[in-house]
């Protein structure tokens, strides 16, 4: 039966056994019951994590001949109030080729699949999108344990267990466990972007910090696993510098600094990855690949994927393309031996 947590019923399964769960005769034996997740909802971040869901929903959806809406809700943090227009127009051209794309594995499995796309707060924005659609059960990844008493939810599961409309099912994320429970320093001087960057690393312990001074206070009162640093506005390769002293993998986080320079500087002082504030929805993946690194350099394993980002945002020739290419590789090889 469906265990409760806020205002939603709680489903959970860890990710691979829904089978287990979907035979449960008590639950499931009448034919009507069946109508109960004609409509599905998955909400989607564009994040790696966030897809493991994805074969439990292709199972039930089979099983139960549902109707499946992928949705991405989009958070719209502007560099400036005139570029909020734009912002909203590239996001949103990203996310329907993203949802595309996984809606043509739901087509090609004979599942009706849908997308949409809006605006907001993630948890929220789900509930109302389910409640103004009729959905039935809305599917999401989380982190924790076995039973929903013990689990470690995040914000936005939880937003959506106390506030969903219908069902919620839980469906564990092994990888996202790898982020558990570790201790991230985030350092931006927006405040917007350091409450986002809180919430997709719900499964951790972010402390955030909006200036240089304050950045240097917690790296001398606390240890971390992890940094996430922008550049402008807080001194960022000058703490890059002390982190890579102290021995703790840091990722370059900025937008006003996307530059050529600025990622072969990060680079070379040390800095497992750079990434622009516009692909914020691939943090985890990264973070969850550095730790399953030991804390080395990712470069070698993500850089070749985003070069044609870098290529549209920074203007590379295929020539410069190759050289920074080229350059990143002997610093990764040098970092790693």
């Amino acid at each position: 039966m469906p265990r409760h947590a806020g205002g939603a019923s709680c489903l959970i399964s860890d990710r691979g056994s829904v089978q287990k769960w979907i035979r449960k005769p008590s639950f499931f034996r009448q034919k009507k019951r069946l109508v109960m997740y004609k409509k599905v909802l998955v909400p989607l971040d564009q994040s790696k994590t966030a897809e493991e869901v994805l074969p439990t929903v292709m199972q039930m959806a089979k099983k139960f001949e549902s109707e499946v809406t992928l949705i991405n809700i989009l958070e719209i943090i502007p560099l400036l109030p005139s570029h909020r227009k734009e912002e909203y127009r590239i996001l949103k051209e990203k996310a329907e080729t993203y949802l595309g794309e996984i809606k043509k594995r739901l087509d090609s499995s004979g599942i009706s699949g849908h997308i949409a796309i809006e605006t907001g707060d993630p948890g929220l924005g789900v509930c109302r999108y389910a409640e103004a659609n009729g959905t039935a059960l809305v599917i999401l990844s989380a982190r924790g344990e076995q039973t929903v008493d013990r689990w470690s939810l995040g914000k936005i599961s939880k937003k959506v267990l106390s506030h969903s409309p219908c069902p919620v099912l839980l469906v564990r994320s092994v990888t996202a466990d790898l982020l558990r429970g570790t201790t991230v320093l985030v350092v931006d001087d927006e405040p917007d972007v350091l409450d986002t960057v809180e919430e997709q690393l719900d499964m951790c312990v972010v402390h955030k910090a909006a200036s240089y001074e304050r950045a240097l206070k917690y790296l001398r009162e606390y240890r971390y696993d992890l940094v996430v640093l922008d550049i402008m506005g807080v001194n960022g390769f000058e703490l890059l510098k002390k982190t890579v002293a102290r021995g703790i993998p840091t990722v370059m986080f900025t937008a006003h600094a996307l530059t050529t320079e600025s990622l072969s500087e990060s680079a070379r002082l040390g800095a497992t990855f750079f990434l622009a504030k516009e692909k914020m929805n691939e943090l985890n993946d990264i973070l969850i690949e550095v730790i399953k690194a030991g804390g080395k350099p990712v470069w070698k394993k993500f850089l070749h994927g985003m070069a044609p980002y870098f290529r549209r945002t920074l203007g590379w020739t295929s020539s410069e393309e190759a050289r920074i290419l080229e350059e990143i590789e002997q610093i990764y090889k040098d970092a790693n031996g």
